[in-house]
C-alpha cells in the first residue's frame, strides 16, 4: 500500500528535566493511504500526541514525519499552506472546538476564504450550503450559532469545517466520545460514508475499541507512549498477540461473556 504518513523514530516529551514526561517514545509508523487507520489505547497512552505532531500542532523532539515522500520539517510556506489544506483535523470537544461569535455558514466557511477556493459571495455561500448539506444540516440553520445546537449537530459542523477545504487526510481525536450512543452510530456512519465517497484517508483516535473496530481498516494499540501491536481488524480482535491488548479486549463488556468470550481465551 501506497504512504500517507511515514513516521519514524518519533519522540515527544513534556516539562523539563526529572520532571520530564515522554508522552511518544521512539515511535516509527506507515500510514498507508486510502485507509482509515484506528488508533487505540488508553488515557495517556500518546495517541492524541502523536495526532498532534502528525497535524503540526505539536512539535517533536526528535525523529521525522514524511507525508507524500516529503518531510514535514522542510517545507517552506507553500509547502506548509498545501499541508494544511490537505490535512484536516476533527476535535473531541464540538463546542470549544468551534467559534461560539460566528455562525455556522461562516465557520465553515471561513477555510474556503483562506485558501481561495470561492470566486465570489455567490460561490461560496454554494459551496458551504453544500457541505452542509451533505453532513445533514439543513439551510435554514445556517445562520444559528454553534449554541444553537446539540453536541451531535455541532459535530457534524466540525465536520463540514474539516471538509470544506477539500482535505486529503481527517485525523479525528475522539470525536464521538462526548457524544450519547445513539448519536455516536449516527456521527460514526456519516465518517465512514464520507470517507468512501469522497475517498478520504482517516485516522480516528478512540480509547473505545468497539468504535475502533467499526471504523478502522488497520488499528495501531498504543500503551504509555510505544506502539505495543498492529494489524488488521480481524487480527487484533481475533488473534491479538500483545499482552495489553489482550486485556484491552478482556476488559470490554459483553452481554453473554460465556457466549462472546473472545476466541484467544479459549486456546
Amino acid at each position: 500500500m501506497t504512504s500517507l504518513f511515514k513516521v519514524k523514530n518519533l519522540s515527544k516529551s513534556y516539562g523539563n528535566g526529572v520532571k520530564r514526561n515522554f508522552a511518544l517514545k521512539d515511535i516509527s509508523l506507515d500510514f498507508p493511504i486510502n485507509v482509515s487507520v484506528g488508533i487505540v489505547g488508553e488515557s495517556g497512552s500518546g495517541k492524541s500526541t502523536l495526532a498532534r505532531c502528525l497535524i503540526g500542532l505539536l512539535k517533536p523532539d526528535s525523529g521525522s514525519i514524511v507525508y507524500k515522500g516529503s518531510d514535514v520539517s522542510s517545507f517552506n510556506a507553500s509547502d506548509y499552506r498545501k499541508f494544511r489544506q490537505d490535512v484536516q483535523m476533527v476535535f473531541q470537544d464540538p463546542y470549544t472546538s468551534l467559534n461560539p461569535r460566528m455562525r455556522i455558514q461562516e465557520i465553515v466557511g471561513e477555510g474556503v476564504k483562506v485558501f481561495d477556493l470561492a470566486k465570489n459571495k455567490d460561490e461560496l455561500f454554494a459551496k458551504t450550503a453544500s457541505i452542509l448539506n451533505q453532513v445533514g444540516i439543513s439551510e435554514e440553520m445556517f445562520s444559528r450559532y454553534p449554541r444553537q445546537f446539540s453536541g451531535g449537530q455541532r459535530q457534524r459542523i466540525s465536520i463540514a469545517r474539516a471538509l470544506a477545504v477539500g482535505p486529503k487526510v481527517l485525523i479525528c481525536d475522539e470525536p464521538v466520545s462526548s457524544l450519547d450512543v445513539s448519536i455516536q452510530a449516527q456521527i460514526l456512519n456519516l465518517l465512514r460514508g464520507l470517507t468512501k465517497n469522497l475517498s478520504l484517508s482517516m485516522i480516528f483516535i478512540s480509547h473505545d475499541l468497539g468504535v475502533i473496530r467499526y471504523v478502522s481498516d488497520f488499528i495501531v494499540v498504543m500503551q504509555n507512549g510505544i506502539v505495543v501491536e498492529t494489524g488488521f481488524p480481524e487480527q487484533i480482535f481475533e488473534d491479538p498477540q500483545n499482552k495489553y491488548t489482550k486485556s484491552l479486549l478482556h476488559a470490554v463488556p459483553v452481554p453473554d461473556p460465556r457466549i462472546q468470550r473472545p476466541r484467544y481465551l479459549l486456546k
